[in-house]
């Protein structure tokens, strides 16, 4: 039997499949648009689709259903089948092109999470930063203004807490040099005062500030361009027995009796200065200036004094042992002639 469905019918029922499978298709997005959040521009989107997809369904439905005409059961069976299948792929395609923005969202939300971490490392690296700088700032402070306490063990404590923060950061490694030198100047003078004139052994807290300029990572001429002023200083007794102090002002300095045993005292400016029963074995003084210095009684045994600038040989005579000195070879010459004519004159006079 030859019956054609009215045309209402098949409107119904391609309404019918169309909204079927856009909600079967709403139902399996559903979880991952909450996750996103259903904004307004995702509602609109939705809306726009589903209405499409209807549309599609329906103008598609009617078409194939005037150009096929089916008539028996197998066919209209057949034919909403087709119907099916068709608003299924339209369905498949609408749901990938869902995915495929919800991929651009999320990369775009991946970018911006990034970035705000990105700029709170930042803040918060800045904040460590003014925060670390505020810290050093007041232990800086607080050190320097401990250098003035009366007692001695807390101007120990204080000089060696400077001397960690040179170390440690580059900001603080020249001004705390300068507090150093500006405080063993202004506490260990020469001429000295008069209770200080009866001492004969350097006083801790200045040995302590030597140790801690002694010890710095730089020096003169490597990686440090400025010498240590330290002139017209008392140093009697002083124990300078490392590298840190080449090239320093000494000029005027008192330093009887003083320990420089194996100390690297390249290019130090000694000029005027009193070194008596100094003990200097095996010190390196190489390119130093002793111009006008005082070796009465110092200890030169191995002492390194090549390129010594100033040097003379009644310097040297009235040191201990300058024979026993590395000398250039025609000073040293001039020292052993000038040593032996006073011996002779002296055993003649005898």
């Amino acid at each position: 039997m030859k019956r054609i469905v009215p045309k209402y019918q098949m409107l119904l029922l391609s309404s019918a499949i169309a909204m079927i499978l856009v909600l079967m298709w709403l139902t399996s997005s559903w979880t991952k648009f909450a996750d996103y959040g259903l904004t307004r521009e995702l509602a609109v989107f939705l809306v726009l689709m589903l209405a499409l997809l209807t549309i599609l369904t329906v103008v598609l439905s009617t078409l194939l259903w005037t150009h096929l005409k089916p008539t028996k059961f197998e066919e209209k069976k057949d034919f909403i089948l087709l119907i099916a299948q068709i608003v299924g792929g339209l369905t498949i395609i609408v749901s990938l092109f869902s995915t495929w923005r919800g991929l651009l969202d999320t990369q775009r939300q991946i970018r911006m999470t990034e970035q705000q971490v990105q700029e709170t490392k930042q803040l918060a690296q800045a904040t460590l930063d003014n925060t670390l700088k505020q810290q050093l700032a007041e232990r800086y402070a607080k050190a320097v203004d401990q250098l003035s306490q009366k007692e001695n063990s807390g101007r120990i404590g204080a000089i060696y807490d400077l001397g960690k923060l040179a170390g440690d950061f580059e900001d603080y490694y020249w001004p705390v040099v300068q507090v150093l030198t500006a405080y063993i100047r202004e506490h260990s003078p020469w001429p000295a005062a008069k209770e200080r004139m009866k001492q004969s052994v350097i006083s801790p807290d200045i040995q302590a500030a030597l140790e801690v300029l002694a010890w710095r990572r730089r020096q003169w001429e490597k990686g440090e361009g400025q010498r240590l002023n330290l002139f017209n200083t008392d140093m009697r007794g002083a124990v300078l027995k490392s590298e840190g102090l080449g090239g320093a002002h000494f000029e005027g300095a008192r330093m009887v009796g003083a320990n420089l045993d194996h100390a690297s005292l390249r290019g130090v400016q000694f000029q005027e200065a009193i070194l008596e029963g100094a003990t200097l074995r095996y010190a390196i003084l190489y390119d130093a200036d002793l111009t006008g210095a005082a070796l009465t009684d110092a200890d030169l045994e191995g002492t390194d004094m090549h390129r010594v600038k100033g040097l003379t040989v009644d310097q040297l005579l009235a040191a201990s042992n300058p024979l026993k000195a590395n000398l250039e070879e025609n000073l040293k010459q001039q020292v052993k002639e000038e040593h032996d004519k006073r011996l002779k004159e002296a055993g003649g006079e005898k």
